[in-house]
């Protein structure tokens, strides 16, 4: 996202519209130039992952106490 708003992926137009959610709950979007269908976050690092948000605050948290992977890993009985 810009301070101009939503940015299309493909034909990189600012000229987008809202366009429902996904089955996520996720906010979806509508190029009105090229017609493409995104939502803001496919270009997040998250966006492919298979950790939730809540997963990866707490791995961003515990890494910013300087906590090794493997102890992040084993926290609290959580497996990453």
């Amino acid at each position: 996202m810009r301070d101009k708003g939503i940015k299309c992926p493909n034909c990189q137009s600012f000229y987008c519209v809202k366009n429902g959610h996904n089955p996520e709950g996720k906010q979806k979007y509508l190029c009105k130039k090229c017609r493409a269908s995104f939502d803001a976050f496919r270009d997040h690092f998250t966006y492919w992952s298979h950790l939730n948000y809540e997963q990866w605050n707490l791995l961003i948290q515990i890494s910013l106490l300087g906590q090794s992977s493997k102890m992040i890993s084993h926290w609290n009985g959580n497996t990453f």
